[in-house]
Protein backbone atom coordinates (compact mmCIF):
# COMPACT_ATOMS: atom_id res chain seq x y z
CA UNK A 1 0.00 0.00 0.00
CA UNK A 2 1.49 3.05 -0.67
CA UNK A 3 1.84 6.21 1.68
CA UNK A 4 -1.23 8.36 0.81
CA UNK A 5 -3.54 5.26 0.71
CA UNK A 6 -2.38 3.96 3.78
CA UNK A 7 -2.65 7.54 5.80
CA UNK A 8 -6.37 7.92 4.07
CA UNK A 9 -6.97 4.69 5.13
CA UNK A 10 -6.10 5.15 8.28
CA UNK A 11 -7.73 8.28 8.91
CA UNK A 12 -11.10 7.25 7.48
CA UNK A 13 -10.61 4.11 10.26
CA UNK A 14 -9.76 6.19 13.38
CA UNK A 15 -12.28 9.05 12.37
CA UNK A 16 -15.29 6.22 11.76
CA UNK A 17 -14.20 4.39 15.07
CA UNK A 18 -13.94 7.67 17.15
CA UNK A 19 -17.58 8.77 15.77
CA UNK A 20 -19.17 5.27 16.82
CA UNK A 21 -17.26 5.13 19.96
CA UNK A 22 -18.57 8.72 21.28
CA UNK A 23 -22.26 7.97 19.73
CA UNK A 24 -22.46 4.40 21.08
CA UNK A 25 -21.04 6.18 24.51
CA UNK A 26 -23.17 8.76 24.77
CA UNK A 27 -26.11 6.82 23.70
CA UNK A 28 -25.59 4.49 26.63
CA UNK A 29 -24.98 6.75 29.17
CA UNK A 30 -27.65 9.31 28.61
CA UNK A 31 -30.67 6.90 26.98
CA UNK A 32 -30.01 3.54 27.44
CA UNK A 33 -28.65 2.85 30.96
CA UNK A 34 -31.32 5.48 32.39
CA UNK A 35 -34.42 3.76 30.65
CA UNK A 36 -33.31 0.46 32.05
CA UNK A 37 -31.85 1.18 34.91
CA UNK A 38 -34.68 3.68 36.43
CA UNK A 39 -37.14 0.53 35.44
CA UNK A 40 -38.52 2.71 32.88
CA UNK A 41 -38.51 -0.37 30.76
CA UNK A 42 -41.35 -1.70 33.19
CA UNK A 43 -43.80 0.36 32.14
CA UNK A 44 -46.15 0.83 29.27
CA UNK A 45 -45.69 2.34 25.69
CA UNK A 46 -49.36 4.38 26.65
CA UNK A 47 -47.71 5.87 30.18
CA UNK A 48 -44.50 6.53 28.60
CA UNK A 49 -45.99 8.16 25.60
CA UNK A 50 -48.69 9.43 27.78
CA UNK A 51 -46.61 11.57 30.40
CA UNK A 52 -46.96 9.42 32.91
CA UNK A 53 -43.19 8.83 33.07
CA UNK A 54 -41.58 12.14 33.10
CA UNK A 55 -37.94 12.14 32.08
CA UNK A 56 -37.06 14.88 34.04
CA UNK A 57 -37.82 13.17 37.36
CA UNK A 58 -35.32 10.44 36.77
CA UNK A 59 -31.00 10.64 37.31
CA UNK A 60 -29.08 11.81 35.05
CA UNK A 61 -31.92 13.88 34.12
CA UNK A 62 -32.52 15.41 37.10
CA UNK A 63 -28.78 15.66 38.15
CA UNK A 64 -27.92 17.46 35.04
CA UNK A 65 -30.95 18.83 33.63
CA UNK A 66 -31.57 19.36 29.32
CA UNK A 67 -28.22 19.59 28.65
CA UNK A 68 -28.20 15.70 29.30
CA UNK A 69 -31.50 15.50 27.61
CA UNK A 70 -30.65 17.01 24.64
CA UNK A 71 -26.99 14.88 24.83
CA UNK A 72 -29.46 11.60 25.02
CA UNK A 73 -32.26 12.79 22.17
CA UNK A 74 -29.34 13.83 19.99
CA UNK A 75 -27.68 10.04 20.69
CA UNK A 76 -30.63 8.38 20.44
CA UNK A 77 -31.63 9.81 17.29
CA UNK A 78 -28.32 9.25 15.67
CA UNK A 79 -26.88 5.98 16.86
CA UNK A 80 -29.00 3.75 14.07
CA UNK A 81 -28.09 5.79 11.15
CA UNK A 82 -24.21 6.65 12.32
CA UNK A 83 -24.10 2.61 13.81
CA UNK A 84 -25.03 1.85 10.10
CA UNK A 85 -23.58 3.64 8.16
CA UNK A 86 -20.16 3.58 9.80
CA UNK A 87 -19.64 0.00 10.96
CA UNK A 88 -19.50 -1.13 7.69
CA UNK A 89 -16.58 1.56 6.95
CA UNK A 90 -14.75 0.90 10.33
CA UNK A 91 -14.55 -2.96 9.52
CA UNK A 92 -13.37 -2.53 5.92
CA UNK A 93 -10.90 0.00 6.54
CA UNK A 94 -9.71 -2.68 9.45
CA UNK A 95 -9.47 -5.58 6.84
CA UNK A 96 -7.72 -2.90 4.10
CA UNK A 97 -5.42 -1.70 6.85
CA UNK A 98 -4.57 -5.00 8.79
CA UNK A 99 -0.83 -4.65 8.46
CA UNK A 100 -0.47 -0.77 9.02
CA UNK A 101 -2.09 -0.67 12.19
CA UNK A 102 -0.61 -1.67 15.96
CA UNK A 103 -2.12 -4.50 17.28
CA UNK A 104 -3.58 -2.22 20.27
CA UNK A 105 -4.97 0.34 17.75
CA UNK A 106 -7.15 -2.63 15.63
CA UNK A 107 -8.00 -4.03 19.16
CA UNK A 108 -9.49 -0.92 20.07
CA UNK A 109 -11.71 -0.40 16.88
CA UNK A 110 -12.51 -3.73 16.54
CA UNK A 111 -13.53 -3.97 20.28
CA UNK A 112 -15.44 -0.57 19.14
CA UNK A 113 -17.43 -1.99 16.07
CA UNK A 114 -18.44 -5.00 17.76
CA UNK A 115 -19.76 -2.78 21.01
CA UNK A 116 -21.41 -0.72 18.84
CA UNK A 117 -23.50 -3.78 16.92
CA UNK A 118 -24.52 -5.72 19.86
CA UNK A 119 -25.61 -2.41 21.52
CA UNK A 120 -28.07 -1.21 18.35
CA UNK A 121 -29.42 -5.27 17.78
CA UNK A 122 -29.75 -5.77 22.30
CA UNK A 123 -31.75 -2.33 22.28
CA UNK A 124 -32.93 -2.47 18.34
CA UNK A 125 -37.01 -3.13 19.27
CA UNK A 126 -37.13 -0.53 22.67
CA UNK A 127 -35.16 2.30 20.69
CA UNK A 128 -38.40 3.74 19.58
CA UNK A 129 -39.95 4.05 23.11
CA UNK A 130 -36.70 5.31 24.50
CA UNK A 131 -37.23 7.76 22.54
CA UNK A 132 -40.30 9.12 23.44
CA UNK A 133 -39.45 8.53 26.71
CA UNK A 134 -36.94 11.08 26.35
CA UNK A 135 -39.14 13.36 23.97
CA UNK A 136 -41.56 13.96 26.95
Amino acid sequence: MSEPWRSRTLTIARTSGAIIFGFTIAYLLFAALPFYGNGIHRHSYAEIAGSFVDVKGYPPFNWLGGPAQGVAMLSAGLVRPVGLALTPVLLATLVVARRSLRRAEATLWLTTAVVSIAVLALTWEALGIITAWLAD
